[in-house]
């Protein structure tokens, strides 16, 4: 009897804590006051009422989960997943996992089995419950296609007769969108408009305009729109009206990845630079009924000073032709295009502009206001306005 109540002893200091949490101590506590001896009176009832409460007690576990939220790439697989405590085999017991917000079967697990016609219908052929960890003691949910819809909470509850216990994982999910397109501007007062888009964002990006030192410059506009499938698309804008400026990058970030996509325009290489801004113009539009000079648009990731040796393919801008030829005659037209550009076209007028050489110089001069008037005797609006009127400027 010594040896029983030695080795009882013994083992009570393993799991005291354990059925303090769960029973609190009196046998414990009457274990602590007994002495090593074969005699004392109600050893045995205490002994008896020990073992029944460990037998008690021996199905008793608790579930806990990771105390840092998971995270998932769109569109790619995320593992969430719950231990046992103590660890045991869980194949025979109950298995839920459920969104929390709104409460939501994802995933139940019974008598031994997948039940999927118990889960929401937008989680069938989602999800699976991974059995070579049950085992283990670990209930890992992996959930396919991951969207943006999946981030939240989900809780992991395992359930054996009468014992329950659960816990709550958070996942996060994150998308990494395009990479940022630069578009340059061209106001009629030599003003750079700076516009930047990215696409394919989660959660909502982080978007930023930067000098050359680092130096954040407040955006003059930051649109969000969200897509059917719940990822973000960014346009940010704004207006530089120093020319001091060396570099600019437009900076998205995604916050919860910490990651962030970049693209840099230099400065130098679009205003005022004396080589051809329109190599791959967007649009070139006249305003024959406005005293404003033309805005030229372009593609900044294009634009380098080598392309000016280059013959790019490109014909006269249509809204061009379509303004000045129902006015002109095309032979005035092509002296007025000769002495603007200071090059001579061929004798086909069609052919002569898609030289793309005379297309950069063109654009060249009407971006930067300075329009000579055709010669011609009709005296119209169009001839006697100015293009650029530097009064008209801020």
């Amino acid at each position: 009897m010594v040896d029983q109540v030695k080795s009882l002893k013994e083992f009570s200091k393993n799991i005291r804590s354990h059925l303090h949490n769960a029973l609190g101590s009196p046998c414990l506590s009457d274990l602590r006051r007994q002495q090593a001896s074969p005699i004392y009176h109600g050893s045995l009832i205490s002994l008896y009422l020990c073992l029944q409460m460990f037998i008690l007690v021996a199905g008793a576990f608790q579930v806990k989960g990771p105390h840092e939220p998971m995270v998932a790439m769109h569109g790619g697989e995320a593992d969430l997943s719950c231990i046992l405590k103590p660890r045991q085999n869980i194949k025979n017991m109950k298995i839920s996992w459920i969104r929390t917000l709104p409460s939501q079967v994802v995933h139940l697990y019974e008598d031994g089995r997948d039940k999927p016609e118990k889960a929401m219908g937008e989680y069938l052929g989602k999800t699976e419950l991974l059995k070579n960890a049950m085992n283990k003691g670990i209930a890992v949910l992996r959930i396919l296609n991951v969207q943006p819809s999946d981030s939240g909470q989900y809780r992991c509850a395992i359930q054996h007769g009468s014992f329950y216990s659960d816990a709550v994982i958070e996942l996060k999910v994150a998308a990494l969108g395009s990479h940022p397109q630069l578009l340059v501007e061209v106001t009629k007062c030599q003003q750079l408009r700076l516009e930047c888009k990215s696409e394919g964002w989660f959660p909502r990006p982080k978007v930023q305009w930067m000098d050359s030192e680092g130096g954040e410059i407040p955006a003059e506009s930051e649109t969000y729109t969200q897509d059917k499938g719940g990822l973000f698309h960014v346009t940010t804008s704004l207006f530089l009206r120093e020319t001091s400026q060396k570099n600019l990058t437009c900076s998205v970030r995604n916050p919860v990845l910490n990651q962030k996509k970049e693209e840099q325009l230099s400065i130098a290489g679009i205003y005022p630079s004396p080589f051809c801004l329109g190599i791959r113009s967007k649009s070139a539009k006249l305003c024959p009924d406005q005293a404003s000079c033309p805005t030229t648009t372009a593609e900044a990731s294009t634009i380098r000073p080598t392309q000016l040796n280059k013959r790019p393919q490109y014909s006269f801008p249509t809204e061009v032709k379509t303004l000045l030829l129902p006015k002109h005659k095309e032979a005035d037209l092509q002296r007025w295009i000769e002495g603007l550009a200071g090059l001579s076209i061929s004798p086909n007028l069609q052919e002569g502009l898609k030289n793309g050489i005379i297309l950069c110089i063109v654009m060249n001069k009407l971006q930067q206001g300075s329009v000579p008037k055709i010669n011609h005797p009709m005296k119209n609006q169009y001839q006697q306005e100015q293009i650029y009127n530097p009064k008209n400027c801020p």
